[in-house]
């Protein structure tokens, strides 16, 4: 049996030394640094580390992002769809990925056509003996160039797994190459340097490395729910296990594979709704109290939340409809002001805004996005949608019972 072998000794070792060892099961963690650089000059830098183990029947990731909150993928060969795993210590959920997973997390090259060139170059590398090889990918129409050192003792075979380097003549040591963001943040275009750097090597007993997730601890949820999940955690929200009563469905998804999908609802029909306090988008306090006596929609939902955005067309026509009839509609994130400031300068959303309303959110226990309720004018709640609606006429008929 195997054991642990430390990178800066066995890998250290004369090319001629050894034969090269085709692994069929190992585990390596990678240290990756992120250097992000914005068109104004400005740049951040990100240390994490990225830990994956195989075996023949199964493929486990690790990743660590912001503080305590952790990534973990499982795929085994033959099953249909890899598991991922991710939990902050306080909430866990799980949920059947679309994707199948690439041995390193390389951005938006699902599709590509990669060549190889070797060079003649070497170098010690963190006390390992390495080549140089470039690797150049067609992205997009673009060629792009990633450069690897490996060290050819070993190589990685991870058979039904999509192994990016599966043609590389060796181990990759150290990984560098840039990417550019296809997304605009706070309207900076953003490129990134990215590199791995091999710091531990193991070919036995690997699945120590990334230990089985506890299934009884996670939450089964559908995709858009989990990327709504794990906005919020990167939010660097705090709070303990979802409030509300869970709403399991089954749903079949655009390829025809059906999952389970679970929302909570916090809120309960016939309950009058806890009163809320807060402050709009023009700086003025925002309480129940200045809803007496008229109906409410709320909406929660935040900027980045895609169903949120898709239905607000709707929400919109519905309350144009009803502006004159005394009905409030109002709309509570926990996203800044600015953040929420600069969304409405390119989305239209004509609800009253109640903005960076975490604790409010914390209070009524919100943790499915859209979720929309109506209450009377007496603030009780008579309807409750988690999730987004369906029609104009889903919700345009409810206002019409509050009326």
């Amino acid at each position: 049996m195997r054991k642990l072998l430390p990178v800066f000794f066995i890998l250290t070792l004369p090319f001629s030394a050894l034969a090269q060892e085709i692994l069929k099961e190992a585990a390596l963690r990678y240290i990756i640094t992120d250097i992000h650089t914005r068109k104004d000059g400005t740049s951040s830098r990100i240390v994490q580390p990225y830990l994956f183990a195989y075996t023949p029947d199964e493929f486990r990731s690790w990743k660590k992002w912001r503080e305590n909150i952790r990534l973990t993928n499982i795929f085994k060969c033959g099953d249909s769809l890899p598991i991922v795993y991710i939990s902050n210590g306080e909430k866990s959920y799980s949920v059947e990925d679309q994707a199948k997973i690439p041995l390193f997390d390389m951005g938006r090259m699902q599709e590509r056509q990669t060549t190889i060139r070797y060079t003649n170059e070497s170098a010690s590398i963190s006390g390992v003996e390495c080549r140089k090889a470039v690797m150049t990918l067609l992205l997009d129409g673009k060629a792009e160039e990633i450069e690897v050192w490996y060290n050819p003792t070993y190589r990685l075979q991870p058979g039904c797994f999509d192994y990016f380097f599966n043609e590389l003549k060796g181990l990759p040591v150290s990984i560098r190459f840039t990417y550019h963001s296809p997304i605009q943040i706070k309207g900076l275009n953003m490129s990134t340097t990215r590199e791995y750097l091999l710091d531990s090597f193991y070919t036995t007993e690997s699945l120590r490395l990334i230990p089985q997730p506890d299934e009884k601890i996670y939450v089964r949820v559908d995709k858009q729910d989990f990327m709504n999940i794990f906005s919020e955690m990167m939010s660097n929200r705090n709070g303990g296990p979802p409030k509300g009563k869970p709403i399991t469905e089954k749903v079949k998804t655009a390829d025809g594979i059906s999952v389970t999908r679970t929302r909570f609802n916090p809120f309960t029909v016939g309950d009058t709704l806890a009163p809320f306090a807060g402050t709009g988008m023009d700086d003025r306090p925002r309480n129940s109290a200045d809803y007496t006596n008229k109906p409410m929609v709320i909406n929660f939902w935040f900027t980045r939340c895609a169903p949120c955005v898709q239905e607000m067309p709707m929400l919109n026509k519905v309350a144009e409809t009803y502006k004159e009839r005394n009905v409030s509609f109002i709309s509570i994130t926990y996203n800044p002001r600015k953040e929420v400031d600069d969304f409405l300068q390119k989305n239209s959303f004509v609800f009253d805004h109640i903005p960076d309303a975490r604790d409010l959110i914390d209070q009524y226990g919100v943790s499915s996005y859209p979720a929309t309720i109506v209450t009377d004018k007496n603030h009780i709640i008579t309807y409750i949608k988690i999730g987004s609606f369906a029609s104009e006429a889903e919700l345009a008929g409810e206002v019409e019972k509050v009326l």
